[in-house]
């Protein structure tokens, strides 16, 4: 929570419910894996979640959500992506020099 009691990230942005920022209750608290949030038994708001899957996303109180992306495993690919375009740059290249050789030729032959 931030010094005005509304729920926030570590960084200190605002976390949004379904009608802007969420208002803490005073008291015992929790959310649930849903995003709800329950005080006394009562649901004050709900996490708005978004780039979910509906249904299949959950919200997991007190964890940090880490990347799903493989740094090292991008990188290699990009890699050989990049390798893959300069091969295909190079076939294009060697394809234009021959039909400029092509033309070249054929206009001095007659």
């Amino acid at each position: 929570m931030d010094s005005a009691g509304e729920l926030a990230t570590s960084e200190g942005t605002k976390v949004l419910g379904q009608n802007g920022t969420i208002k803490m209750p005073d008291g015992e608290w929790e959310i649930d894996s849903n995003g709800n949030i329950v005080s006394d038994g009562a649901v004050i708001d709900t996490i708005k979640i978004t780039g979910g899957v509906e249904g299949k996303t959950k919200v997991l109180q007190g964890h940090l959500e880490t990347g799903n992306v493989s740094i090292v495993k991008e990188m290699a690919s990009m890699i050989t992506n990049f390798r893959a375009f300069e091969a295909a740059q190079k076939a294009i290249q060697l394809s234009d020099e021959s039909l400029d050789k092509l033309v070249n030729e054929v206009g001095r032959i007659s």
